[in-house]
């Protein structure tokens, strides 16, 4: 992903980021003439039951968060109590952002870095001293009257991981320290940034506005040609989501690596189960049935349904506390084994089931 030019304003980001597709094709090639009719539906139902609601859900969860970051700076003398509503609403809004996290064609393109840095397989992860000294440097800025101007900070100091510092690594310092103001102004900052983001992600999927729904359902100029490329993009990110999950979230949770995702909020597995859920979500929303129905292979599309439902049941064994002993270190190497057999299953039997065409991904770049 690479950075782009959004700004603070909400309106902005609508129109400087990107404008709507257009419905005459300027492609060269006659409308229709990849148009998959089966195919458009498993879009459809996907677009409107599974990646449009998931970004809805981000949107509210980020402007409650956006909120409760305001009442908490509008206090003189916030308490713990103030703190742990903003740090609850934290993780309302990090946790739909797990939700749709897999989501990686489109629009979060442009934003997604800047929403969460920690996401991206192409980037090397930020240690917690690393963002630490960043936000440190910040708040500095800050108080010695210098302009706060994200859009020009680098994208490991954006969106929820840098406020997640904020709130849980350095919470003592967010209701009481000389500098209090000063990191107000930086939530604050990123509050508003994160809802103009997810703002922008709703205002470009929603089918009604004609824009990249209808690039990702029909065909048009742009990222998709076909329905079938389409499609094809589309399960071809599951790879990278696997992978992911595997050697960038279980694997360091088992390792107790400073690398974890959400380590300052001890939600690291919490995050797991989400993306779990949100995998099934996504399967069950348009492409079971694909596969099931218009294929006519039902054993496939339910074996796969089978295997990440015992992945959600074998992650479900964890704790939320991420306690890591004996005993969680096997369930989450048993986790990883099947994480694998998914991959496996996914390349060599839905996806020729499907008549899809798989790509090697990688996630390299760690």
């Amino acid at each position: 992903m690479k950075k782009t030019c959004v700004t603070l304003s909400i309106v902005s980001i609508l129109t400087a980021c990107g404008g709507g597709s257009n419905d005459n094709n300027n492609s060269g090639k006659p409308n229709g003439a990849a148009l998959d009719p089966k195919q458009q539906v498993v879009l459809q139902k996907t677009a409107k039951g599974h990646i449009v609601p998931g970004y809805q859900a981000l949107n509210n969860a980020v402007q409650q968060l956006s909120s409760n970051i305001d009442g908490f700076c509008e206090k003189e003398k916030p308490t713990q109590t103030d703190l742990q509503q903003t740090q609850s609403a934290w993780k309302k809004a990090n946790q739909s952002w797990q939700a749709v996290q897999h989501i990686q064609l489109g629009p979060v393109k442009k934003v997604g870095n800047e929403i969460s840095y920690w996401g991206d397989p192409g980037f090397t992860t930020r240690s917690s001293k690393t963002i630490a000294k960043g936000l440190n440097d910040l708040i500095k800025n800050i108080e010695s009257g210098e302009a706060l101007a994200l859009e020009k900070v680098h994208s490991y100091l954006q969106g929820l991981p840098a406020l997640e510092h904020l709130l849980f690594s350095q919470s003592t310092a967010m209701v009481s320290s000389s500098d209090q103001k000063a990191r107000c102004t930086l939530a604050k900052g990123y509050g508003e940034r994160l809802q103009a983001h997810s703002t922008y992600l709703v205002a470009k999927w929603l089918p009604e506005n004609k824009d990249y729904y209808s690039e990702y359902v029909y065909e048009k100029e742009g990222d998709f040609y076909s329905t079938q490329v389409a499609l094809n993009t589309t399960v071809n990110d599951l790879i990278v989501t696997i992978e992911l999950m595997k050697d960038r979230k279980l694997k360091r949770i088992m390792n107790d690596s400073e690398l974890v995702e959400n380590l300052g909020s001890a939600t690291s597995i919490q995050s797991v189960k989400t993306n779990i859920s949100a995998l099934i979500d996504f399967y069950r929303s348009g492409l079971k049935a694909f596969v099931a129905t218009e294929k006519n292979h039902p054993e496939i599309a339910n074996k796969f349904d089978k295997k990440l439902v015992e992945i959600q049941n074998e992650v479900a064994k964890l704790s939320d506390a991420q306690v890591i002993d004996s005993s969680s270190k096997a369930t989450i190497q048993s986790s990883i084994a099947l994480l694998q057999e998914l991959r496996l299953l996914l390349e060599t039997e839905l996806a020729p089931a499907a008549e899809l065409t798989m790509t090697f991904n990688s996630t390299d770049g760690d």
